[in-house]
């Protein structure tokens, strides 16, 4: 324990960043959880909006993104935290990356093969039961409990190396090691998706008519919604592809030797994507629908209650 506490007084002592920026870490990450919640919420609770299960899988994924580098909240600046939640959040943090980046294959996987079976390629609907759902339910959670043992079992026989970041933001492993197997299951996921991104883009090309005929004629389709949902979803993606690219050159360039506002800025820039989630599958008709008609039968409630009251009889106090 006194290796533990010297590593991480020495890590304290580094030069800290300023507290605005761990403010406005927390709270990005803080309204990325609430929407989320909202959104994921609604969606699960109303019976018009129809998702995926690894629509759910991926929104769930980046929820517990968000919690997962909340876990440091109120304990970022002064002492050091305790080494048990260093190392809970140290070996969490390299693992959300990958359940992300999984569940975001996994998602665009099936929306692929939505695209595929919504337009007249030569395939039969019994292909539909061969797409193996619960593979891509159960791969992102499989290999990312694999990442959080790696991290888990090397916090707890290096103790020295669980440290708070320089940035004061989150809770890290200095040695890199675990960042580093984090890192390459995310590029594995990415280039994945990239390449089931250019099918999407190739299978709609050759299909063009019949892809400019369902958004013509049947809009409220299922099949619509899945494309839809693939445009937006690559929009996203772009986004992701950006900020992950920033994260891999830090994560290979010695990312704990870096100035710790470097490191700030970069953990705020990761934090932009669960909100960048939020607003764009937060932001689809059904559900901009739905927060819409919950407004509106609430004010309906209180003009009604307030109608009642104002037409009740007034009571005359007796003489």
């Amino acid at each position: 324990m006194n290796a533990t506490s010297g590593a991480m007084s020495d890590a304290a002592s580094g030069p800290h960043p300023s507290t605005a920026l761990i403010y406005i870490f927390n709270a990005i990450f803080i309204l990325g959880f609430l929407s989320l919640s909202a959104i994921v919420t609604v969606a699960w609770l109303s019976p018009s909006i129809q998702r995926s299960k690894t629509w759910y899988s991926f929104m769930m994924s980046w929820i517990m993104y968000d919690v997962v580098n909340l876990l440091l909240l109120g304990q970022q600046t002064g002492g050091e935290p305790s080494h048990g939640l260093c190392l809970a959040q140290a070996s969490l943090r390299y693992t959300v990356p990958v359940l992300t980046s999984f569940a975001n294959f996994a998602m665009v996987l099936q929306l692929f093969l939505s695209v595929w079976f919504c337009l007249p390629v030569g395939n039969n609907s019994s292909a539909r039961n061969s797409i193996g759902i619960y593979l891509l339910l159960i791969i992102p959670p499989g290999l990312s409990l694999f990442v959080f043992l790696e991290a888990l079992v090397d916090g707890i026989q290096h103790p020295e190396k669980v440290v708070r970041s320089n940035s004061g933001q989150v809770c890290e492993i200095s040695d890199g090691i675990s960042m580093k197997i984090s890192a390459a299951c995310v590029i594995v996921a990415m280039v994945s998706s990239m390449l089931v991104e250019i099918c999407i883009a190739v299978t709609v090309c050759r299909h063009w008519t019949a892809f400019r005929n369902l958004a013509k004629h049947d809009r409220q389709s299922r099949n619509w919604e899945n494309c839809e949902s693939t445009i937006r979803f690559t929009f996203f993606f772009l986004l992701a592809l950006f900020s992950c690219a920033i994260g891999l050159v830090l994560t290979f360039s010695q990312t704990n030797d870096c100035d710790s506002l470097l490191n700030a800025r970069y953990n705020i820039v990761v934090g932009i994507l669960p909100v960048a989630v939020a607003v764009t599958f937060g932001t689809q008709k059904d559900i901009l629908q739905t927060f819409v008609f919950c407004r509106r039968r609430e004010r309906f409630q209180v003009d009604s209650e307030r109608v009642q009251k104002d037409m009740s009889p007034t009571k005359v106090a007796p003489a």
